[in-house]
């Protein structure tokens, strides 16, 4: 990032504190609310020379090369925020938390444990209070000459959560100011009890106390502080926060689930921060991407949430004791390669904690009583047939990730009416995945949208690179994907091959008939795709009455490289090509039967219709390889009919003589090859159907004895 200040740099981070309930009270008013926090906060901002970093949810991450100003600036917040008239009579307060210490500014914000230091500063806060670490205090100390208008008053000192040692911290107080005098979370040192306000009341004047009155509370074991500070903001999934947050309060345990790369650990950090002034004893976050044995998981997890070790205590029986009463959220990360584990240990401390919420993240569901799973979708693309324009793919969340990530590499990149149309290519290539676009974003670095554009036939070669401080599994495309297939059984991982022959997605009699043999049984079928929509790695779609089946393009794509790794390529293609010529007989004999104008003639058009893509890869696959296709002879009274229809879905109208011959030489019976070449009797059915027209739209001459016929047959 370009701008940011360097050496020593002060660092404010804010929060709003009870966001839930007001997401709750407010419902479809709450965007309202945040939209006006955000731009009151902005104007703060840039009243007094901040520099944004990060905005997730309702929190900023500001920095400051100033002191004073980044204090100057939350007291102009607090007391905006205070003055404004929100709707519906909404109460917005906010925490706020400012550190001064060295950082590097870098390509992607900061890194370094000054801006950890400022999070965990921050979430000590409450609700209209604003904390100050001694480093920024001594600071304007000693270089204030002249009245500031506010004061620091020393609350003493606090231990927090994952700080090694402990933090004076200050209060600001300004006149007009309505400061709370609450405790700040973590343990008073020097004698004081445990969250106590002996020595914080001690040395607060009375005209700046507040009127919010004197609390006494006691300390939270687990802290905001806990979660992951991430130092590139989230784009988009605001309605995707509001259907977590809502079934946080419903529910004791959700799962998101997705593939790899998603964004689910995103989504949950963000969802855990907005959340975490609803569960008043804290928030935790236990990562497993580097636990590989799953009986070390129970000890993971209570070193995460900071349960003190017990000799001869089992860990999963420690930390329950250690949350058992508390009101508390705890984010399990990246659970998949352990679930078995996972939920043996969740089950558990559901059962004896009954004020614990655990929000999870994984690639399949953790099967535990009660638990809701949340399938995390793809970042929304723009409708189809929209306008290729900057204006109309500003709406778009994945459009608004690439151009937010390419501008890290090449800051002046903009999305503009002459590269929209390459940009959007670009997206929909990926599928609209979070991790794919970030790592297609990088490459802009060196090369154009339209270079990278043109070089999407490669997508695992291309998407390579990611930062150093993500997991392995994120630094490559191939690699998350490797992740997750890794974790297959020897038939899932055949069966998800074998899926990738399908184009537009597919039913389950075509899978039972494409993807079966070899040790695998086509009754087997239903369970093995009912194990990859698990992983998600197949989705699930339910049209016109029917449940379809589909890959992502890049998951096809690696499916793909699968098969040809397993010689299994021309097999399981000839099945396909099988299947669907086999398929289109059997719907031309029914077209036969049916009144041109009833419904039969309908349903049997849109079934054709949904195998589209299907019908042209098969025919695709018999042109470049001249296969015979074998099958049942169709109906006498109209030779060749199911064949025309495959040749016309297959696109055959724009490929010429030379291709349909190559074709035609290939098939078999006989009879189907000189029906096609007599004459096709489905074109005036197929003219009943406006999707079919422009397969048999071409040029027509007129057959022997009268009938019409299209050019191309």
């Amino acid at each position: 990032m370009s701008g940011l200040p360097g050496g020593a740099v002060t660092f404010l981070f804010t929060d709003i504190e009870g966001s839930t309930r007001l997401v709750k009270a407010l419902r479809e008013r709450y965007g309202q609310v945040l939209g006006e926090h955000r731009r009151l906060v902005r104007a703060a901002i840039a009243g007094h020379t901040g520099y944004e970093v990060d905005t997730q949810g309702d929190a900023f991450f500001v920095a400051f090369g100033s002191e004073k100003q980044a204090v100057l600036c939350a007291l102009e917040i607090q007391r905006t925020l205070a003055a404004h008239q929100w709707p519906a009579g909404a109460s917005v307060r906010v925490r706020i938390g400012i550190h001064t210490g060295h950082a590097v500014p870098g390509e992607r914000g900061y890194t370094g444990l000054a801006v950890h230091r400022a999070a965990r500063i921050c979430a000590a806060a409450v609700g209209g209070q604003v904390l100050v670490s001694q480093a920024t205090q001594t600071i304007i100390e000693d270089e204030e000459e002249e009245e500031p208008g506010f004061t620091l008053v020393d609350l003493g000192e606090r231990t927090l959560k994952d700080l090694d040692r402990p933090v004076r911290l200050f209060q600001l107080a300004a006149p007009g100011l309505d400061t709370p005098a609450r405790p700040v979370a973590g343990q008073s040192v020097g004698g004081a009890e445990p969250g106590g306000l002996a020595a914080a009341t001690r040395v607060l004047p009375p005209d700046v106390v507040g009127s919010a009155g004197r609390q006494a509370g006691r300390a939270m074991s687990l802290t905001r502080a806990q979660l992951p500070v991430r130092l590139s903001p989230l784009v988009g999934r605001e309605s995707e926060l509001d259907h977590i947050l809502q079934a946080l309060g419903r529910n004791r345990l959700i799962t998101l689930t997705g593939p790899g790369g998603t964004g689910k650990t995103r989504l949950a950090l963000a969802a855990a921060g907005m959340a975490g002034a609803s569960f008043p004893d804290g928030v935790g976050w236990v990562a497993l991407a580097q636990i590989e044995d799953p009986g070390i998981v129970g000890p993971a997890a209570a070193g995460k949430l900071g349960v003190p070790d017990t000799p001869g205590q089992d860990p999963t029986e420690a930390i329950a004791k250690f949350l058992v009463g508390q009101q508390v959220l705890v984010v399990l990360d990246n659970c998949e390669h352990l679930t078995e584990a996972v939920a043996d240990l969740a089950e558990y401390l559901l059962a004896a904690c009954p004020a614990l919420v655990l929000l999870a993240t994984s690639r399949e569901a953790l099967g535990v009583e009660g638990e809701l799973s949340w399938q995390v979708p793809p970042l929304s693309l723009p409708e189809a047939g929209a306008a290729p324009t900057a204006a109309a793919l500003s709406t778009s969340d994945a459009i608004r990730l690439f151009e937010q990530r390419a501008q890290l590499v090449r800051p002046s990149f903009r999305i503009t009416d002459e590269n929209a149309a390459t940009v959007l290519t670009i997206c929909r290539r990926l599928d609209g995945l979070p991790l794919a676009i970030e790592l297609a974003a990088a490459r802009m670095r060196i090369l154009s949208a339209a270079q990278l554009a043109d070089r999407m036939d490669d997508i695992f070669a291309l998407l390579v690179g990611g930062a150093r401080s993500a997991p392995p599994r994120h630094q490559a495309l191939r690699a998350t994907l490797d992740w997750s297939h890794d974790l297959l059984d020897q038939d899932e991982r055949a069966c998800f091959r074998r899926l990738a022959v399908f184009f537009g997605g597919f039913t389950l009699a075509a899978a039972e008939h494409v993807a079966a043999g070899g040790g695998i049984r086509g009754d087997s079928m239903l369970d093995l795709l009912t194990r990859l929509a698990d992983k998600s790695l197949l989705r699930v779609e339910y049209t016109r009455g029917e449940t379809r089946y589909s890959l992502l393009a890049t998951i096809r794509d690696y499916a793909r490289e699968r098969l040809v790794e397993a010689a299994e390529s021309d097999q399981v293609q000839r099945a396909h090509l099988q299947y669907f010529t086999e398929l289109v007989q059997v719907a031309a004999s029914r077209i036969e039967q049916a009144d041109i104008s009833a419904g039969p003639l309908e349903l049997e058009l849109n079934r054709l219709d949904a195998e589209l893509p299907n019908l042209r890869r098969a025919f695709e696959f018999a042109q470049e390889t001249g296969v015979a296709v074998a099958g049942p002879p169709p109906a006498p009274a109209r030779p060749g009919g199911g064949l025309a229809l495959l040749l016309a879905a297959g696109g055959q109208a724009h490929l010429g003589h030379q291709g349909r011959d190559g074709v035609l030489a290939a098939l078999r019976p006989a009879s189907c090859r000189s029906a096609v070449i007599r004459g096709e009797p489905y074109v005036p059915l197929c003219r009943s159907n406006s999707r079919w027209i422009s397969a048999f739209s071409c040029p027509r001459r007129t057959a022997r004895g009268g009938s019409p016929r299209p050019d191309h047959l």
